[in-house]
């Protein structure tokens, strides 16, 4: 799985796309802040996901 840090800027698949950034690309072998969070960032999280910016999963021969 590719980890990229949450707030990173997006590159992944040969795209660079500075304005759009990393949210939830984590796994177990990195350490993440863990935590109580606020229920409005909640509803924007929500919000942002229903229309996701770039949806790829990966280049395959």
């Amino acid at each position: 799985m590719t980890y990229f840090p949450d707030l990173s800027h997006y590159e992944y698949g040969g795209l660079s796309q500075p304005w759009v950034l990393n949210v939830g690309w984590l796994d177990n072998t990195h350490p993440f802040t863990q935590g109580t969070v606020d229920a409005y960032l909640i509803q924007r999280l929500k919000l942002l996901a229903a229309k996701p910016v770039e949806i790829y999963r990966g280049s395959h021969i």
